[in-house]
C-alpha cells in the first residue's frame, strides 16, 4: 500500500524554506547534498483533491517528495474501469516506475489538497554518485516500496476479506507510528469505495466488516475517523482470519 504524517496532514499552503518542505528527503544527508538539494527543489506544487501529478503513459523525468496530503495511484482499463493499486502520503518519494520507460506506468490522484516537491532524475543521479548517504535513501526507498507491493500481492491472493481489512488498518497504523504520529488514530483520506477498490472487495463487504469488527470491539468508526482499539486482535485475524475469534484478544 505504499507507505500508506499520513492521514492527517499540515496546511500545504502555508509555504516556508525548501529545506523544511523536503525535510524527509534532506535528513540523513550530507551539508553539501542537502544544500544544493534545498536550491534546486524549490517551492511546493499545491494540488487539489482528484488533481492529478501524473498519468499513466506521460512522460515522467522526475522525483516526487510527497510533503503533505495523500494520493491514490490507479491503473486504467481499456474500458476505463479503475483498479487502486496503493495509497501515498507524506515522506513517500515517487516517480520511481518511470525510470526503465522514461513513461509513467499508473495515475498519481490526490485524495486531499495536497503539496508535492519535485527534483529531476539528473539531478538525484548526478548527487547520488557524490554522497553514497543519497543512494542508501534511495534504495531504501525502493525496497520499501517493491515490499509493500509484494505484501499487496499476497494479501490479495491469499487473505480472505477479513484478513484484508485488518491488515489494511494495521499497515496505516504502522505509518501512523513510523511518523510520530499516535498509531490508533486514523483519520482517513479515502472514501471506503476506494478501501473496497484496493482490496479488491465489494463496497457492501467493506462496509458489513466495518461493523463487525465494531461491534467486535475491535475499532470505533465515526465517519472517516478510526480509532483502533484492539491491534492485537486486528493482528489475530490476519493470522487466523476469523473477527469472532479475536474479541479474545
Amino acid at each position: 500500500m505504499g507507505s500508506i504524517h499520513a492521514l492527517h496532514h499540515a496546511n500545504p499552503a502555508r509555504g516556508g524554506d525548501a529545506s523544511r518542505h523536503a525535510g524527509g528527503l534532506l535528513s540523513g544527508l550530507s551539508a553539501e547534498t542537502s544544500k544544493r538539494l534545498e536550491q534546486l527543489i524549490g517551492r511546493p506544487r499545491i494540488l487539489h483533491r482528484g488533481e492529478r501529478l501524473f498519468s499513466a503513459g506521460s512522460q515522467g523525468d522526475s522525483l516526487y517528495l510527497i510533503n503533505s496530503g495523500s494520493f491514490k495511484a490507479h491503473v486504467d482499463s481499456d474500458g476505463g474501469e479503475e483498479q487502486i493499486t496503493g495509497f501515498h502520503f507524506s515522506g513517500d518519494l515517487l516517480g520511481f516506475d518511470a525510470l526503465e520507460t522514461g513513461c509513467h506506468t499508473h495515475t498519481l490522484e490526490a485524495l486531499e489538497t495536497a503539496s508535492v516537491c519535485r527534483v529531476s532524475f539528473d539531478v538525484v543521479q548526478q548527487l547520488a554518485q557524490a554522497d553514497l548517504r543519497l543512494q542508501h535513501l534511495l534504495m531504501k526507498k525502493i525496497s520499501r516500496q517493491l515490499g509493500d507491493e509484494h505484501r499487496t500481492i499476497f494479501m490479495l491472493g491469499r487473505m480472505n476479506a477479513e484478513q484484508r481489512l485488518a491488515q489494511f488498518f494495521i499497515r496505516l497504523s504502522q505509518v501512523m507510528q513510523e511518523s510520530g504520529r499516535v498509531a490508533d488514530q486514523l483519520n482517513l483520506s479515502m472514501p471506503r469505495h476506494d478501501i473496497a477498490n484496493y482490496l479488491g472487495l465489494a463496497l457492501e463487504t467493506v462496509s458489513r466488516l466495518l461493523h463487525r469488527f465494531q461491534s467486535s470491539g475491535l475499532l470505533k468508526v465515526a465517519h472517516r475517523n478510526v480509532q483502533l482499539l484492539n491491534l492485537a486482535g486486528l493482528q489475530h485475524i490476519v493470522r487466523k482470519g476469523n473477527a469472532r475469534l479475536a474479541q479474545a484478544h
